[in-house]
């Protein structure tokens, strides 16, 4: 057990009812409309309350288990320094990544799902950073990143800025022989998001093949 706080307080008043307001520190732990275990106890002359919750929905472990599941090749499985964990681990455009801060409890493990498509068609462009990004945006934290050169990012960035459309931009860039590729990356962490949430954008990103098919999203 390790003791983060201890002090002396006060029950207050509000409204009503008894209130025992939070630390500072405590709400780094616990929000509001948490989900609590109550345990009211008397041991020996005293009275104890104890309010507990799951810090974390899951670890290193879990996510080891979810590579293994659907055959990633683990690519890096290290503690940098003293204090930084770091896993990872691909299969073919997909990777998979786990950083979690061994010192600080405070931080929570950062997961990083992501799909990269390289010589992609404006269709298939369109199609992923559009409609499937809205989709997925409903059930996760995602972002799109435009692979390429910078003329390729710049572009098709702003088409309008060059007095193009999106289409036009596509297209042009394409006839001059540009490379164009994008990313999906969906962020989770271990105390917001739980381990079936991440197996689930696993699923969902494999619809997306190495060899730029795509089948929509269910």
């Amino acid at each position: 057990m390790t003791i983060l706080e201890a002090d002396k307080k006060t029950i207050a008043r509000s409204g009503g009812s008894s209130a025992l307001y939070l630390s500072s520190l405590a709400k780094e732990y616990i929000e509001n409309g948490d989900t609590v275990d109550y345990k009211l106890m008397i041991e020996g002359n005293e009275v104890k309350i104890l309010v507990s919750k799951i810090l974390y929905n899951f670890g290193l472990d879990e996510i080891r288990k979810v590579a293994q599941e659907f055959d990633f090749r683990t690519d890096y499985d290290k503690v940098l320094g003293e204090d930084t964990q770091v896993f990872s681990a691909f299969k073919y455009n997909l990777s998979l990544s786990y950083t979690k801060n061994l010192r600080d409890h405070r931080f929570p493990a950062n997961v990083t799902l992501s799909s990269m498509l390289n010589e992609i068609d404006y269709d298939t462009y369109k199609h992923i950073s559009t409609d499937m990004v809205t989709k997925l945006q409903t059930r996760y934290n995602v972002i799109t990143r435009i692979e390429g050169d910078l003329d390729v990012i710049n572009v098709l960035k702003e088409p309008e800025r060059y007095k193009l459309d999106a289409s036009k931009a596509f297209q042009t860039l394409r006839k001059a022989g540009k490379q164009i590729g994008i990313s999906i990356i969906i962020r989770f962490d271990n105390r917001k998001n739980k381990i079936d949430e991440i197996k689930s954008a696993i699923t969902e990103l494999k619809q997306l093949d190495s060899k730029n098919s795509l089948q929509c999203v269910s």
